[in-house]
């Protein structure tokens, strides 16, 4: 019997600043999903504060802490693993910040975002830069389940990080965002690419636009996905077939050719200097 690992994305209104109000609702929808078997559910970037915010300080606590000391004891509660986005605070520095909690209440997986957003449009929005620390890891975690790496955000739009991840042996890639609509092409891709599946969760339309999560198998086939609404979507990840597929997927890469790949590597890119 192949052995099948139900996976399910909460896609809500997170409201911003009610750390209670979104508490409750995470929790709610954690039980949800949890009821139609999910043993690993994942939510939204910054899921109990959300992102349009004028002061992060006021939502930021320390992990563990008393934010992710409830959601261990929901992961306890319900018997499920938990991956959700906080707002981190260590030693007097902001962080975006996700966790991966197991059905113990262990933390089993912290990782802060390590691509930030940068002001491009005049002042109109604030950038992540001013507000938060950058990650300086891509780590991934051996769980019971598999093993699982997480992304934020604006981490996916650098195909690298997904690379990297896959690299270091994710089968799993959690991509915790919380923007206007999510590239469900660029999930496809990371899923195809690497062989490995991902799961996007967005949060849903409300006060801001939302919607896409999306739930991909490692062959890049759309397994199901979100619309703009609220929604929980859940799907069976045949991790018997993932794994088989991955020995044959790494085994073609031995044909990549990292030699050529250098630029990537450099601070600054050539492309960038057309525009500087």
């Amino acid at each position: 019997m192949s052995d099948i690992l139900t996976v399910a994305l909460c896609q809500f209104n997170v409201i911003p600043g009610n750390i209670s109000g979104n508490l409750q609702h995470v929790q709610a929808l954690a039980k949800k999903a949890a009821d139609i078997g999910a043993q690993l559910i994942v939510f939204p970037e910054v899921a109990l504060s959300d992102y349009y915010l004028d002061d992060f300080s006021s939502m930021a606590a320390a992990i563990p802490g008393e934010q992710s000391d409830i959601i261990s004891q929901l992961a306890k509660t319900i018997n499920s693993h938990i991956a959700i986005g906080l707002v981190e605070l260590d030693n007097g520095k902001l962080y975006n910040t996700a966790i991966l909690v197991s059905p113990a209440g262990e933390i089993v997986g912290k990782y802060r975002k390590t691509h930030l957003s940068v002001d491009t449009r005049g002042g109109t929005i604030k950038a992540e830069t001013e507000e938060f620390g950058a990650g300086e890891e891509l780590p991934v975690f051996e769980t019971e389940l598999g093993t699982i790496a997480m992304m934020i955000c604006k981490d996916g739009d650098y195909p690298e990080v997904a690379r990297v991840l896959a690299v270091k042996g994710a089968e799993i890639i959690l991509w915790l965002t919380n923007r206007a609509g999510v590239n469900t092409g660029a999930s496809v891709h990371y899923a195809h690419s690497n062989c490995s599946a991902v799961i996007t969760s967005n949060r849903s339309k409300g006060h801001a636009l939302g919607g896409g999560s999306i739930i991909v198998d490692c062959s890049g086939k759309k397994l199901v996905e979100a619309n703009e609404d609220a929604s929980i979507l859940h799907a069976g990840i045949d991790m018997d077939n993932l794994r088989e597929k991955r020995k044959i997927h790494w085994e073609e890469t031995r044909v990549r050719r990292a030699e050529l790949y250098g630029t990537l590597g450099r601070l600054g890119l050539p492309v960038a200097d057309r525009f500087s």
